[in-house]
């Protein structure tokens, strides 16, 4: 009976519309004054609530300050990772194909599906990787260790065949961890032989990374490649080994579908900002670069006779030298040379690669 004479009593009133329930006196509310003071010290501060009270003195809990900055909209909601890995992607966007690139190694020993395979077919133990951060697009070679002259084999490996194809290796950011092969002894300031070869040599830049976080492209493509090859190849030789990586790698530069970046594969990616060039460049064979370090004393200005491109290629892939000329891929082997005018990967495979 009382809510009803209340309700008609508001009917006669005009005062239908809901009433706050907050009590008409609330001495422990703070004064506007306070609350201009605590808007002005985050204005020009950007601190939270705790280093303002501690910072400036101010009169009250660390929850009223806080609770007055979200009734003001001044606290922004935290991003989630995946929020913050998606800002990154546009960033990435906006970098040049092969201008910023990431260089890591992996160890094969560890993978359990495949360490009978490591063993029985004498792979070696460490992979090198080199990475395009916008294309996703990767180059691979193993080695027994991650000593410095493997490593610069390695990058020695992957500059000159991007030069070979246009690409202006003078304007590459290259990023490394802080492993032996990039900084050489940790008890000395002096410049490494890894950084000197990519400064003085090829006049690019070298990074060495302050988290690991800042090496995610490479170490995702490590997480790939373990996924989808090491834990499903089976090889019968160390031949076949290489042979079969050499197969993965043509099929995730080319064929594979990134769904960070919208479904392009690395290929269309590269087309985006060359459009003319030669989508061989995607393809090089890894090779086992302790058996050719002349590649990188040849480069490093050491007396040591130039070879020509079949021999260069003849000997930093010796273990399928034969395959590779065969008749199945006889177009690639004289497309390498020049003389052939279409690779056969797109023609013969149509765009399937088998592993």
């Amino acid at each position: 009976i009382n809510t009803v004479k209340k309700i008609i009593k508001r009917g006669r009133d005009g005062e239908f519309d809901n009433r706050s329930k907050a009590p008409l006196n609330q001495p422990t509310k703070i004064s506007t004054d306070l609350v201009k003071e605590i808007l002005d010290y985050r204005k020009d501060m950007g601190m939270g609530a705790l280093n303002l009270k501690h910072q400036y003195e101010i009169n009250t809990s660390a929850s009223t300050i806080y609770r007055t900055l979200k009734r003001q909209c001044k606290i922004k909601p935290r991003k989630k990772k995946w929020q913050q890995s998606k800002d990154l992607r546009e960033i990435k966007k906006k970098y040049k194909a092969f201008e910023y690139v990431q260089v890591d190694g992996k160890v094969l020993y560890d993978i359990t599906k495949f360490y009978k395979y490591y063993v029985r077919c004498f792979v070696p133990r460490l992979q090198f990787t080199f990475t395009c951060q916008k294309t996703g697009a990767s180059f691979i070679s193993y080695a027994e260790g991650e000593t410095m002259i493997e490593g610069c084999t390695f990058i020695t490996y992957v500059l000159e065949h991007l030069k070979r194809f246009g690409i202006d290796v003078k304007k590459l950011r290259i990023k490394t961890d802080l492993g032996s092969y990039a900084i050489g002894s940790a008890r000395t300031f002096k410049q490494s032989a890894f950084t000197k070869l990519i400064q003085n040599v090829y006049q690019a830049k070298h990074r060495l990374i302050k988290h690991k976080n800042q090496n995610s492209d490479v170490e995702r493509f490590h997480g790939l490649i373990e996924e989808y090859f090491y834990k499903r190849t089976k090889p019968s030789s160390q031949a076949d080994f290489f042979r079969k990586s050499f197969e993965y790698i043509v099929w995730h530069n080319m064929f594979r579908k990134n769904s960070g970046k919208n479904w392009q594969t690395p290929l269309q990616i590269l087309k985006q900002d060359y459009p003319n060039i030669d989508p061989q460049i995607l393809v090089l064979t890894p090779i086992y670069l302790n058996q050719h370090t002349d590649i990188y004393y040849y480069k490093a200005g050491l007396k040591v006779p130039e070879l020509t491109k079949e021999d260069f290629f003849r000997d930093s892939a010796p273990k399928f030298y034969n395959w590779f000329t065969s008749d199945i891929y006889q177009d690639d082997f004289q497309y390498y040379f020049g003389d052939a005018k279409k690779s056969s990967y797109i023609k013969k495979n149509k765009g399937v690669v088998t592993i």
